[in-house]
């Protein structure tokens, strides 16, 4: 009996804590690159979480996986505008290890190897706050990008 009381009496903050988790989902779950707001650009998703910031929340909701998506997602056909968001994305995240290595990815992708080392070095850079797991795995893709430059 004793613990189908505690079970029941937890009931209530597990549906608080959940309801919590959903009014704030918005920070954590970045926008598809099929989105009604990714399909609308670039723009448009930097503008939604800028009113996600200062109108929902009052601190700074970074849009940077939800334009990383949309670049990704246009890779195959426009190369050339995902070059562009994945700069954008380092100009707008200038302290994040990986929109650097989002950006040197896609330069791999199009075997611009040179601008792919570039830019990864930089995610090198920028990953040393960072832990060793998160490190390791930016220089490994600086090493295979070097490679690729040197076959």
């Amino acid at each position: 009996m004793r613990n189908n009381e505690n079970y029941y009496m937890s009931r209530p903050i597990v549906a608080a804590i959940n309801g919590i988790e959903a009014l704030f989902d918005d920070i954590h779950t970045n926008l598809a690159a099929d989105s009604e707001i990714s399909a609308r650009g670039a723009k448009a998703i930097i503008d939604y979480y800028a009113r996600l910031s200062d109108k929902k929340y009052g601190f700074p909701i970074s849009a940077e996986g939800s334009l990383k998506n949309l670049a990704k997602s246009l890779m195959a056909n426009a190369p050339q505008q995902a070059l562009e968001i994945y700069q954008q994305t380092t100009e707008l995240y200038p302290a994040s290890a990986y929109a650097f290595s989002a950006l040197a990815k896609a330069y791999a992708e199009l075997e611009d190897y040179n601008s792919a080392v570039k830019y990864q070095a930089q995610a090198v850079e920028k990953s040393q706050s960072m832990g060793t797991w998160h490190q390791n795995k930016h220089n490994q893709y600086l090493t295979e990008y070097q490679q690729k430059l040197n076959e």
